[in-house]
């Protein structure tokens, strides 16, 4: 892909996690979902600013009610957000977009809690993403401009999201956080995010090639850019590499973006797809691209991830889709600095049931530093 979007974070190159014979449950989004969140830049000093990115994969169809809202906690766990006691308001918005931005200014008197040459996660990012009607808090939200009683009580219920969590349905309800790393330290000494861009085939200049069937594809130089996040539904964990999701049917990590130029032909059996490629990212604001991966039912594909940066030892790679999924949960590289390669596996839909179709995959890829990338793309299953 052209672009690919910079904030969040996934990597992969030896396994973690046990390989399925088709897409791995927990990497199939079937219901609304925070899939991830990258930021940018991922360390910032106080003063500055830093912008958002959510990423949402709105299962029903029917609209999405966002509230986000950030937590500064300065005393011991348990202790109430900062933010409340100033009087500043979470921001509720509307039939949201699925990929949505938003800016974040660093308040200048955290600088009084983080040493000289330090960068401490002070401050989480939350985002509550529901169905219209779901979610009774983003009303009072809402209802609470102006009211400096409702506002209070308001602070109280949202520096405990766990609590107000557990009463919503897990299908059209999700909850996800990002750590967001405030620095005293020299810009150069700060953490920068990964680049992320994921091609389908076995490197950048492979042929494209489908495990589906005992064809191969002659054709193209197929490349295709994925995506990554995780979820952990229930718990789940993090949306923007170092978050966590606390809820609703899982976390985050996404991002999507597909590029799979050539014209390849298919030369025999069911094998791989004569798919016409595309050069066509959708790259990070969702844009579906001038073409989709292309793969059939019962078939895999390899997804090579050309990643840079530094890597710590608990970086990793995850891999979303809206129809399929990926062979396992996780993927991870070596750690120290790239660039590097990772290869994970896209897996269509199998079985009887299983049906041709489009959807949208996300691969993220989080360094174990603070950092992450996220990459999008869509995919086309064929018969």
């Amino acid at each position: 892909m052209r672009r690919a979007l910079r904030g969040v974070a996934v990597l992969g190159a030896v396994g973690a996690g046990g390989c399925t014979m088709g897409p791995a449950l927990e990497t199939q989004l079937t219901v609304l979902r925070v899939v991830a969140t990258t930021a940018e830049p991922p360390e910032a000093g106080p003063g500055e600013v830093v912008a958002l990115r959510h990423y949402i994969h709105d299962a029903p169809g029917d609209g999405l009610d966002v509230l986000t809202w950030t937590c500064t906690a300065l005393g011991p766990p348990g202790s109430p957000c900062a933010e409340g006691e100033v009087g500043v308001l979470p921001t509720v918005r509307r039939d949201a977009p699925a990929v949505l931005d938003e800016v974040l200014f660093v308040p200048p008197a955290l600088a009084a809690f983080v040493p000289e040459g330090k960068a401490l996660p002070l401050t989480n990012a939350w985002i509550l993403a529901c169905s219209p009607g779901e979610c009774p808090i983003i009303d009072e939200a809402e209802a609470a401009q102006g009211d400096a009683a409702a506002t209070a009580a308001l602070w109280e219920t949202l520096s405990d999201p766990f609590t107000f969590m557990a009463g919503l349905p897990l299908e059209t309800a999700s909850l996800a956080y990002r750590p967001l790393l405030v620095s005293t330290r020299a810009p150069a000494e700060r953490v920068q995010n990964p680049t992320l861009d994921c091609a389908v085939g076995d490197g950048a200049a492979a042929a494209a090639k489908d495990t589906g069937g005992t064809g191969a594809d002659t054709g193209g130089t197929g490349t295709d850019t994925g995506g990554t996040g995780a979820d952990t539904g229930g718990t789940g964990t993090d949306t923007g590499g170092t978050g966590t999701d606390t809820g609703g049917t899982g976390a985050d990590t996404g991002g999507t973006g597909a590029d799979t130029g050539g014209t390849g032909a298919d030369t025999g059996g069911t094998g791989d797809d004569g798919d016409p490629g595309d050069d066509g990212d959708p790259g990070d604001d969702g844009d579906p691209g001038d073409a989709p991966w292309s793969a059939r039912v019962d078939g895999t594909r390899t997804v090579t991830c050309a990643i840079d940066g530094t890597f710590a030892a608990d970086n990793g790679i995850w891999g979303y889709a809206t129809l399929g999924g990926f062979s396992q949960a996780t993927w991870r590289v070596a750690p120290g600095t790239g660039p590097t390669e990772a290869r994970i596996t896209y897996a269509a839909p199998t079985g009887k049931n299983a049906e041709p179709g489009e959807g949208d995959v996300y691969v993220v890829f989080v360094d174990g530093r603070g950092g992450s990338a996220v990459d999008t793309a869509r995919v086309q299953v064929r018969p």
